[in-house]
């Protein structure tokens, strides 16, 4: 498995919403979903997971190549959210 680093901003954000690296390497090495997203052509990992007492859909962008991964952001997507981006083409 490729190694990530996790940018400043994945590092707060996990913090703020209480997210534990064992539940990113979870979403990445499982995702329900991988999608690249268009506009700024990270990879988009999603996975169905409990989280904070409820089934949530969590979003981890890496923005990956050949050489290296930065997880840039880590966060839960509202069902609405994932519909839009999907039927859009953002997420492709």
């Amino acid at each position: 498995m490729m190694r990530y680093r996790y940018s400043t901003h994945a590092r707060r954000r996990m913090s703020e919403r209480k997210v534990l690296r064992t539940l990113v390497r979870k979403v990445i090495q499982a995702a329900d979903h991988t999608y690249v997203d268009t506009l700024t052509g990270y990879t988009i990992y999603l996975k169905r997971l409990p989280f904070k007492g409820e089934e949530r859909r969590i979003a981890v962008s890496v923005d990956q190549n050949k050489d290296s991964a930065t997880i840039v952001s880590v966060h839960p997507i509202r069902e609405r959210d994932f519909v839009s981006r999907t039927n859009s083409g953002r997420w492709i």
